[in-house]
Formats: C-alpha cells, structure tokens, sequence
C-alpha cells in the first residue's frame, strides 16, 4: 500500500472558500432579518397613522398658526353637542390664548346645538369673548329660540346711527319687534378688539342686564322671556323666519349658567379673561 503527500495548496485554498461562504452566509441572513423587521415597522407606522388622523375628532379643537394682522386660521373641526355649518373653523385667533370658533360672516358659518340649551322661563346668564371683524350689520354671538323668532339675543345691534353691543330677548311669540326689550352698551361696539360681552336675566326681579369687559352698562324691566323649543345658536340668529346677522370674527369662551349671575361673579369673569366667574357654568364650549 502506498502513501501519497496531501496538497496543502489545495487544502488552504478549500478552507478558505468555505470560511468565505459562511461569512456570506451571516451577511445575507443579517440583511434579510434587518430589511424583515425594517418592513414590520413600516407597517406598523401605516396601520397607526392614516390621512384621516390629521382630522380633528368629537370634542377636540384643531391647532392652527397664529398669524398677525388680526387674522385667524382653523381647521375644520367639532364641537361637543353641536352641528356646525360648512365653513366653520376652530383654531387660534391673535391676541387670544385659547380655541376659537373661525367665522367670515357667511351663512355657512355656524353652531347649532338643534335643541334648547337655555330654559328661558328662569334665570339664566349667557357669556363669551369675541373678537369682531365686520364695520357694519347686525352680529349675532350666541342665540336661541324657534323657527321664526329669537327668544334671547347677545350680540351687535347696528341700523341707523346704532352701532352698540346688545342682549335682547323676546317677551312673546308672534314674531314681533314690539315685543321685544333691550340693553345696549353705553359705548360704540368695537371691530378687531377682543371683548367680553355677558347678558343676564333675573326672572325674579324681571329684568336684563348687559356687561361689557365685566362692567354693567344698561338693565332693562321685561314682562318675561318667551319659552322656545329651537336650538342654542353660536354666530347666527332666527328672525322672522329666517337665518341672520351672521359673525364675522372669532368668537371664544361661550358658558351658559343656570342662574343669574351678580355683578360680583361677572367681574371675576372679567379678572380671569372670561374662563371663570367663580361657580362653574351648566354648559361651555371653546373654553382654554
């Protein structure tokens, strides 16, 4: 039997073709795990994030950019237990820390809650801060009454020479001007100022009364608010029949309490940039 010398040449060469394999080997399978889990987190970010995450859901308040100049930008959005019109925005408007409701005096520009908020056979008080942007016209902020008429009205009253801040409220239905009682501002209603703006109804001593930035201005003896079965308004008004004095501004902090406030309680309103007047409203909205 005879013995023959291995080819070392060969043998190192083998070795080395097979380490090289290996090394193939781990890199292919390390690029093939990383480009596994790479496309897992992928997937992941598609199925938490869709297009319709930038939309604002019920309840929340679109962020915006402020911008100068007075001017506001929204997004469109919701409000809890509200129906808003097509053109109606929430976002920040400048010089107001705080959602706002976004609206360009249009008839799509609203909230409506579609059913009565206020019992307006007893006391109640109506607040919010606004901002108006429009020279002219009548500028309702919040409202409530039927299909033909208001029953209460905070806003701005402009015809002739008037130009004034108003709550109005109706005594009767009919749908009549000569059942209606009001308390006016002692001063001209301002445009692009924020202010706060609060009407109040004692249906003890059966009486209205209006603040402006927390100060009474005008109260007014009515015969009572007539009852009315439509919704709460945010920027619009029903007068006879028809849809009216739409806002043109920012409207922002609207509260609604069940009692007539004391003129103490609507000078803290005032101190605290219209969030609070010490005892918490029944019903708010845009609040910060």
């Amino acid at each position: 039997m005879s013995s023959a010398t291995p080819d070392w040449a060969a043998l190192a060469e083998a070795r080395e073709q097979e380490v090289r394999r290996r090394r193939l080997l781990r890199i292919g399978g390390g690029a093939l795990a990383v480009a596994v889990i790479g496309g897992l987190v992928a997937g992941a970010l598609v199925l938490t994030r869709s297009p319709g995450d930038d939309r604002v859901g019920p309840g929340a308040t679109a962020s915006a950019p402020r911008e100068s100049g007075g001017k506001a930008t929204g997004a469109p959005a919701t409000l809890p237990g509200m129906v808003l019109g097509g053109s109606t925005t929430i976002g920040r408007t400048e010089g107001h820390d705080g959602p706002t409701l976004v609206l360009h005096g249009t008839a799509t520009g609203w909230a409506d809650s579609q059913a009565p908020v206020v019992d307006t056979t007893r006391s109640f008080t109506v607040s919010a801060v606004v901002r108006n942007n429009a020279p002219t016209g009548g500028r309702a902020v919040v409202t409530q009454g039927t299909d033909t008429y208001y029953s209460f009205y905070l806003g701005r009253d402009y015809w002739g020479t008037r130009n004034q801040w108003v709550f109005k409220v109706q005594s009767a239905a009919g749908a009549q001007d000569t059942t209606t009682f009001q308390a006016f501002s002692t001063t001209r209603a301002t445009t692009g100022q924020w202010t706060l703006l609060t009407g109040v109804y004692d249906a003890d001593a059966k009486k209205i009364t209006l603040y402006v930035d927390g100060v009474p201005q005008q109260t007014t003896a009515v015969s009572g608010i007539w009852d009315t079965t439509g919704g709460l308004q945010i920027g619009r008004v029903r007068y006879k029949s028809k849809w009216t004095d739409y806002w043109d501004g920012a409207i922002s902090n609207v509260q609604l309490w069940d009692q007539a406030l004391p003129a103490g309680a609507v000078d803290a309103l005032k101190g605290s940039g219209g969030t609070t007047a010490g005892t918490t409203a029944e019903h708010s909205w845009l609040l910060p």
